[in-house]
């Protein structure tokens, strides 16, 4: 039963320790983000803590906000109608 219990703290560190390393390659390297689908950025950097949406006539802006509580770091990324146009920083 130690083992089980073992192996899956171990392969839920491995996840977790895999999201954080996806999302700080976003972070640090914000232009690859531009032109991608909100699927492929969630496939890219994980998921979002917030997203914030704006509907009109023109279309759907989005904001969606990572924020990383431990490295006190928070990246806005900015979507219109689903596709990434620009992203911003911040660090506290």
């Amino acid at each position: 039963m130690r083992d089980q219990e073992s192996a899956e703290k171990e392969k839920t560190e491995r996840q977790a320790e895999a999201e954080a390393n996806k999302w700080s390659n976003c972070y640090y390297n914000p232009s690859s983000l531009i032109g991608l689908s909100r699927d492929v950025l969630r496939d890219t950097c994980g998921g979002w803590d917030k997203a914030n949406a704006d509907y009109s006539a023109a279309g759907t802006r989005e904001q969606l906000i990572y924020g990383r509580s431990v490295h006190d770091l928070t990246m806005y990324v900015y979507m219109t109608n689903g596709v990434v146009t620009s992203t911003s920083s911040q660090r506290f």
